[in-house]
């Protein structure tokens, strides 16, 4: 868990640089020219790490989980019952992050007609939160577990939703703040709480099988659900509104959104603690 904060505080923090350097290039030049060598300058970034990522060296149980036929190792993952509920849970999680951390800059942005420029100051809040929250959880993580980790995080994007039902309707900045500062406590920690989580309870001869059927699930298949229920939920909304005021139809949103989340908590709950799963396979293999 620390280990992987810290890699996070690394991404964050150069993602913050480089969100910096690209605002302060675009506001002197803004031409397809400077946005075409932005662009090019990452794809040359992007060819530097993969050299980093090529000398990495794995563990050889991990290569060997590698070989084995995929097919049967998939197999063998869906009978897992673990793997199982740890792939509800990183739905549900990332579901609920979809539907609350890109919301809240729609809403800053209809919601109170923030220009662009502006939402992007909001943007560099969201990315120094984040950098905060790897500062803080890379010391602590391993003490709670990854389940914990990962309850925590879900349990402060709740926090999100109540914001927008609570924020006055005259644009005050610093309020505004808040939940671009709660958003990252939100989708980070659920994020890195569940690979703890994996790396804590998933055999590693289960890993790469196991790895493939939870990320195809939690991106792809969450991803969708999360975004057909958002754009569900906002057109509703907008029906129930009837032209009341864009910051009203977020309201009735949130509201939606607030309601859902315990029905998404449940899949949480499944997890077993990870000193029972590792017990369980302990025993497994005795026999």
């Amino acid at each position: 868990g620390s280990f992987m904060f810290k890699s996070w505080l690394c991404f964050y923090a150069s993602g913050l640089a480089a969100l910096l350097m690209i605002s302060f290039v675009l506001r002197i030049n803004q031409s397809v020219w400077v946005l075409l060598a932005v662009i090019i300058t990452g794809t040359v970034a992007g060819l530097i790490s993969s050299g980093f990522i090529r000398k990495l060296r794995e563990s050889g149980e991990i290569m060997i989980s590698a070989r084995k036929p995929l097919r049967q190792a998939i197999v063998k993952t869906f009978r897992n019952r673990d793997v199982i509920r740890q792939m509800l849970a990183g739905m549900s999680c990332n579901a609920i992050t979809i539907m609350t951390v890109p919301i809240s800059m729609l809403a800053l942005k209809r919601g109170f007609q923030v220009s662009d420029s502006s939402a992007l100051l909001y943007s560099l809040i969201q990315f120094g939160s984040s950098i905060a929250v790897c500062l803080l959880l890379g010391k602590i993580a391993d003490r709670f577990g990854g389940k914990k980790v990962t309850a925590t995080g879900f349990y402060v994007l709740y926090l999100i939703p109540v914001f927008w039902l609570l924020v006055p309707e005259n644009f005050c900045w610093y309020w505004l703040i808040i939940p671009f500062t709660l958003c990252p406590f939100g989708a980070v920690v659920t994020v890195v709480g569940m690979h703890q989580y994996f790396l804590k309870t998933v055999p590693k001869d289960q890993q790469i099988a196991a790895s493939m059927v939870i990320s195809v699930a939690t991106g792809v298949i969450s991803g969708g659900i999360g975004s057909i229920l958002s754009a569900g939920m906002l057109k509703i909304a907008a029906m129930i509104n009837n032209d009341s005021g864009a910051l009203t139809t977020y309201r009735i949103y949130f509201l939606g959104v607030l309601l859902l989340m315990p029905l998404f908590s449940i899949f949480l709950h499944l997890l077993k603690k990870e000193s029972a799963v590792n017990c369980a396979e302990t025993d497994a293999s005795a026999e």
